[in-house]
């Protein structure tokens, strides 16, 4: 018989509770111990996911703020909305500002 969702989150627990004391770089591998990082395949699916889903919400923002427009209703919460959403998909394709390349 195989691990369980239960069983994986309740070594997670036990694990992160154990390397409290541990430096940062100890509590990384403790828990990727328990927790592997996905492959590439399952990545590439989340990432498709995410940015379909984020893309999906900006039309419909998109669409409000539009009819709001045409109706001259207020705007502000589809303003707010879209350019929410608009920067979060932006911020998916920036650079990490913690990544230093120039070594």
């Amino acid at each position: 018989m195989g691990e369980t969702a239960a069983d994986r989150a309740s070594a997670l627990q036990t694990v992160t509770e154990s390397a409290k004391e541990l430096d940062g770089a100890a509590q990384l591998a403790a828990v990727r111990a328990v927790v592997p990082t996905p492959d590439a395949e399952t990545t590439k699916t989340l990432w498709i996911i995410l940015v379909g889903g984020l893309v999906v919400a900006l039309l419909v923002a998109l669409l409000g703020l539009i009819y709001l427009l045409a109706e001259e209703d207020t705007s502000d919460v589809a303003l707010t909305a879209f350019t929410a959403i608009l920067t979060g998909l932006i911020g998916l394709f920036a650079p990490s500002p913690t990544n230093n390349s120039e070594k």
